[in-house]
């Protein structure tokens, strides 16, 4: 296997990105709304349904190999996560309802360079039970949240 050394240089932004990227907000946002009117309480636009919420401590081993001691595993250190299990939807769904899962992982005492607006020592990992994500950049994203 290869891996990818991460750089900013490999990260290409697309035209028109941040118009895609205000417009999935906007349809999320929308279907929150939607939720909230049908059934009374507003729910996540995505995982809507958690099915388990756990707390833990999450060990980055020392001696990592360089292509894998990278960003927060670059040195070893435990950090408290909290680890959330959830339905893929944006509603809440029968528990014998097949659909995708998910589960998210927040790092509690990271430091370093955040996005705009997030200035909390955390970093988050998503993780989804799909093989691919299903759309490989906002607008693709955008486009099939249309349909």
């Amino acid at each position: 296997m290869t891996y990818l050394r991460y750089s900013p240089d490999i990260e290409t932004r697309e035209p028109d990105e941040q118009e895609s990227i205000d417009g999935i907000i906007q349809g999320m946002t929308q279907e929150s709304q939607t939720v909230e009117k049908r059934d009374g309480h507003a729910v996540r636009a995505s995982h809507a349904k958690s099915t388990a919420c756990v707390i833990g401590k999450l060990t980055i081993a020392p001696g990592l190999p360089p292509e894998l001691a990278q960003g927060l595993f670059a040195e070893p250190g435990t950090f408290d996560v909290a680890v959330r299990f959830a339905q893929g939807p944006g509603e809440k769904l029968g528990d014998r309802v097949s659909t995708h899962r998910g589960m998210s992982i927040k790092v509690f005492g990271v430091d370093g360079a955040k996005l705009p607006g997030h200035d909390a020592p955390t970093q988050d990992f998503v993780l989804a039970s799909g093989t691919t994500f299903p759309a490989g950049t906002a607008a693709g994203f955008l486009s099939q949240a249309k349909k």
